[in-house]
């Protein structure tokens, strides 16, 4: 967790770089043709130090205030120094004032644009400005000044050739970063790379604010100075070796875990249905009936539910289709309560015997309706609501839960006990004794009429209910990805200027192999896939190691032992003049840098630049290049437990256990078993009627029609009960519950790649194409989520990336030739498109114009770009527009304009308040939060910014500082340290 002092950390760095002075080492550098125009590029390195160089195209010397430091001329003489218009060159000169960079300038903030973030689009569309090195710096033109005296020589041979080697390979590293470049576009940038002045480099990128992770990116390179080699051989050679280890923290993404618990309420509902009459006795004399069991018999039954408080109506059964056929039709009368039996029901020889002491000609006759199931065994239960039912006594009942999630229905298979029929009312004589007892026996203790009872209804299964599903989060954990790698780079290269033509020949070879791995400290867990895959992108690095490009190795070992042997560099013998190969190297750094800017490699393992032919006017390289690329991706798995399954309860429950019978047989009337109206389990509510009717058909075709209507029950006081009616219900309820395991990965998985580069210049014109293939050892894994739901990832993928630029710039001279002002006019084409391309790694064709136009007290930039970008979230269409301006007195400002499905803003303005510090505010409508990778919500936020820079400090940072609308604190600190 962020120590809730971590925000103070912006304020005791500000005030330890004005307490404690960055001490500048002393520099020697060699003299530089002080006659020649002011160079292309106005603007100095005065700018973050990711974005610290200079203008490759730029056609002169930019000369520092300080003035330039020449080497003697004896010492010229003697080989000391050479031709100052090859690879060595003077460090550039610091200016006051600086603006906000128009495009991305380094492979890494390249990189950024291809993983696709929100809050990093206006980069995505910046990056398609002219020149990639235009610092966007306004002031004042630098003012050449005359040489200062000689720098002091030792006496030691050994050491006057060291101090050529440093100075001669750190101002060409100065001067033409991508040549000397030993970055590999990942741990810092080409830019500020100084060998043999300092050693270690360090980038950082902190952030405080919520929800967001600190660190982004903690990396360093140790470049030792006994590494860094340069040499003028023979035969117009320039070679050079630099080399050094590498290695960082960068932030991968984020994984949130959520576990919900899952419940599923099940119901099954039963209904229990019998209805009986009293035949009279008369029956077989009066319909002249012979025998009773010939008759086939027909049950309808209706019932009539209303919402609670609502009296149900009449329930009317038609029967008009069954009976129109019938060869008679009679109508029994409905059953009368003053209707009185034969024999007594309340009697111990009448009812408590089952009428055994009856004549049987004598005896009741019953009409049952229904047949009957056997639910006997939850006889033991107390049936009300609440009840738990085991799974051995379900079963005994006949009762299975089904499983819906895998479509299988609940079973209900209790026996048949009895059929519907006209029952004679003696033991012996009706087939369901329990039935019998339930109708005719008084005498029963309620244990018995209990279970009696479960044995004289037609209960019915109704089938399982739609299951109702719940789901309640009950945990959320979130932890972060880091990828840690180490590598060794070794750059080698070597320039050949041709003697008779005016050409020069470029060989190089980069290697940087090394191992990654990916790891969650939070968790202390690995992810082997990912760390597999970087690795191999970082490991195919080796391939470049044993190499031997032209002789290279030979010529690098050629100029050690020449070092050895306390020689000096060798003259330049071409026709070429100082201005024209002044000119190719500016036009070999170009092109260098437009590979690197056209490349899709997030972090470079190794190259080869193929002999590449360069004039003053043209230039052209082929690469073939091994690193890993940056994919952001969103995987998302579902771990789903197993159901475990719940108790079975009675959630409902409406018996007539206690009302259902007896039919009283008695002379004299008796009263009704009471009942509670209020008893809704035990009553038929208010709110429903039910309706039976009953058909008998002889097998002559005679038809007997009985009918009863529940309403009876309360219209017509009964003293002798010769019929009843039971219409019940219960409902079982389980509630099974799982738990289920979301896990969401949002983030950026470094796939191995190999990727071929073309790339050229033509006077003002430069273009590149890149193309690449990828490889995904396993496409649905990173950290630990396996993506199931998320955005499908291929494993396989290839990707071309085009751009075409050019640069028309006018110089405004005096009468005496001074330039007063520059004015750049720099269209921008840009296209990338990759097979598998989402949302988050989308293609897009994007174009744009930057107009700037720099004096000696003020200057200022306009670009206007068009981006398509279908899958963007901002819109398929989106204009940018960005301003700056900038004063001589150190005030700059800077504001841009996003217009899309939403329109985002923001402004800054710095006001330079020592020679390397410069305080400013900023505003802006969006605020960017990390949850995994860059994204961005419209929330207003404002704050500070303070800016330490580049180049003769060995620090520079930009620390924000700021509020957003919703309270919560927004700081980060960005920048880089070398010594």
């Amino acid at each position: 967790m962020l120590s809730k002092r971590a925000w103070l950390f912006p304020f005791f760095f500000l005030w330890y770089l004005l307490l404690n002075p960055f001490k500048v080492k002393a520099q020697e550098v060699i003299e530089v043709d002080l006659s020649l125009p002011v160079l292309e590029q106005i603007v100095n390195t005065d700018t973050d130090i990711s974005q610290n160089t200079s203008n490759p195209k730029l056609d002169s010397q930019v000369i520092s205030e300080s003035g330039v430091k020449p080497f003697p001329s004896n010492e010229r003489e003697k080989g000391f120094a050479f031709d100052s218009t090859d690879l060595e060159y003077q460090v550039p000169s610091e200016s006051n004032n600086t603006l906000k960079d128009l495009i991305p300038k380094t492979p890494e903030q390249i990189d950024a644009v291809q993983k696709f973030n929100n809050s990093q689009i206006f980069n995505l569309i910046q990056n398609i400005q002219l020149n990639p090195f235009y610092q966007g710096t306004i002031g004042p033109l630098p003012q050449p000044v005359q040489p200062q005296s000689k720098p002091q020589v030792s006496d030691n041979i050994q050491d006057q050739i060291n101090q050529l080697i440093t100075n001669a390979i750190s101002n060409t590293a100065v001067r033409y970063p991508w040549i000397i470049n030993s970055s590999d576009s990942l741990s810092f940038s080409p830019q500020i790379f100084k060998p043999r002045f300092d050693e270690l480099y360090h980038s950082f990128d902190l952030q405080w604010s919520k929800e967001n992770p600190v660190i982004n990116k903690i990396s360093f390179g140790v470049f030792p100075y006994t590494d860094q080699f340069y040499w003028v051989l023979d035969e117009n050679r320039i070679i050079g070796e630099v080399g050094g280890l590498q290695g960082g923290l960068i932030y991968q993404g984020r994984e949130t875990q959520v576990e919900f618990s899952q419940t599923m309420r099940l119901q099954q509902s039963f209904n229990g249905l019998q209805a009986v009459w009293v035949i009279p006795n008369d029956f077989q004399r009066l319909f002249r009936v012979e025998d009773l069991s010939n008759f086939q018999v027909i049950t309808i039954s209706g019932q009539l539910i209303n919402p609670e408080g609502v009296p149900a109506g009449t329930v009317n059964i038609d029967s008009s289709s069954i009976t129109q056929s019938a060869n008679n039709l009679i109508v029994l009368p409905t059953p009368q309560n003053f209707q009185l039996g034969t024999g007594s029901t309340f009697s111990p020889s009448g009812g408590g015997a089952l009428f055994s002491n009856l004549e049987v000609q004598n005896a009741p006759l019953i009409l049952q309706a229904f047949p009957t199931t056997d639910l006997q065994a939850l006889a033991g239960l107390d049936l009300q609501q609440g009840t738990v039912i085991s799974k051995e006594i379900l079963a005994q009942a006949g009762i299975s839960w089904g499983n819906p999630a895998m479509g299988q229905p609940s079973i209900f298979n209790a026996p048949i006990t009895s059929t519907p029929g006209i029952k004679i009312a003696q033991e012996g004589k009706f087939e369901n004794k329990d039935l019998l007892n339930i109708l005719v026996n008084p005498f029963l203790t309620g244990e018995q009429r209990d279970r009696y009872y479960l044995n004289s209804l037609l209960w019915l299964g109704l089938g399982t209910r739609t299951p109702e599903l719940n789901l309640v989060e009950i945990n959320r954990s979130k932890f972060d990805w880091y990828r840690f790698y180490f590598s060794a780079a070794q750059n080698r290269f070597m320039i050949r200027y041709d003697p008779e033509k005016i050409e020069a020949t470029y060989f190089n070879l980069y290697s940087n192999p090394g191992v990654s791995f990916t790891l969650a400290p939070e968790k202390s867990d690995i992810d082997e896939i990912q760390s597999v895959n970087s690795t191999i992108g970082m490991m195919m690095g080796y391939v470049f190691a044993a190499f031997n490009v032209k002789n290279l190795d030979q010529s690098i070992e050629e100029a050690y032992k020449a070092k050895e042997n306390n020689q000096f560099f060798n003259s330049l013998e071409t026709k070429a003049t100082s201005e024209q190969r002044r000119q190719m190297n500016q036009r070999l750094n170009l092109n260098l840098a437009y590979s690197n800017i056209g490349s899709n490699l997030n972090q470079v393992s190794g190259f080869i630049t193929f002999p590449s032919y360069i004039t003053p006017t043209k230039s052209s390289l082929f690469q073939i290049k091994t690193g890993n690329i940056r994919r952001a991706v969103q995987f998302i798995d579902s771990i789903v437990g197993n159901w475990n399954e719940g108790e079975t309860v009675i959630s409902e429950a409406r018996f007539s256990n206690r009302d259902f019978g007896p039919l009283t047989f008695m002379g004299t009337q008796l009263p009704v078993v009471p009942s509670n109206i209020n008893d809704r389990q035990q009553t038929q509510p208010i709110n429903e009627s039910s309706a039976t009717q009953v058909i008998l058909v002889s097998p002559e075709g005679d038809q007997f029609i009985q009918q009863f209507d529940s309403n009876l029950f309360t219209s017509v006081p009964i003293g002798v009960k010769i019929f009843d009616l039971a219409f019940d219900r219960f409902v079982l309820e389980r509630i099974d519950q799982r738990t289920i395991t979301n896990k969401f990965f949002n983030g950026y998985i470094s796939l191995p790649t190999v990727e071929l580069v073309y790339a050229g210049t033509s006077n003002d014109f430069s273009y590149s194409i890149n193309t690449g293939l990828w490889f995904n050892i396993d496409h649905n894994k990173a950290g630990t989520v396996t993506n199931s739901l998320g955005i499908f990832e291929p494993s396989v993928g290839v990707y071309i990336n085009a751009l075409l630029t050019a640069n028309k710039r006018r110089l405004d001279l005096d009468e005496n030739g001074q330039v007063l002002a520059v004015t750049t006019h720099s269209p921008f084409l840009r296209f990338n498109w990759n097979s598998a391309n989402n949302s988050n790694n989308p293609w897009q064709i994007s174009l744009s114009h930057t107009i700037s136009r720099q004096t000696r007290k003020y200057g200022y930039s306009f670009t206007g770009s068009l981006g398509i970008i279908p899958q963007y979230s901002n819109g398929p269409v989106i204009g940018l527009i960005n301003g700056n301006i900038g004063f001589n007195f150190g005030l700059s400002a800077n504001g841009n304009i996003e217009l899309g499905d939403q329109i985002y803003y923001g402004f800054t303005a710095m006001q330079q308040v020592l020679p390397r510090l410069s305080l400013g505010l900023y505003i802006k409508n969006s605020t960017e939060i990390n949850e995994g990778f860059n994204s961005r919500i419209l929330e207003l936020n404002y704050g500070i910014l303070i800016e330490h820079k580049f180049p003769d400090s060995p620090i520079s940072l930009t620390a924000q500082i700021g509020i957003g609308e919703s309270g919560n604190f927004i700081g980060s600190v960005k920048g880089d340290i070398r010594w």
